[in-house]
């Protein structure tokens, strides 16, 4: 059985619950990316408005996980 975790996130709007491929999330309209200079895995990137603006849904249908799920003890 999961664990339960807690997760603090500052957002507006309604939640709302939906299955996704057989599993229950919380879902919440949010604001996941700003531009500016952030910090990545691979060093700080900028990312500019225009660039972020043109793709907004692809955010749609992703998961945020509280840990990076991995398969054989390597991130996925």
């Amino acid at each position: 059985m999961p664990k339960p975790r807690m997760i603090t996130a500052n957002f507006t709007g309604i939640t709302r619950y939906d299955t996704m491929e057989g599993r229950e999330y919380l879902v919440a309209p949010m604001i996941m990316i700003v531009e500016g200079v952030l910090n990545g895995s691979e060093g700080a990137g900028l990312y500019p408005a225009d660039e972020l603006s043109k793709t907004p849904q692809v955010w749609n249908h992703k998961p945020v996980v509280v840990y990076h799920p991995q398969e054989n003890g390597v991130g996925i």
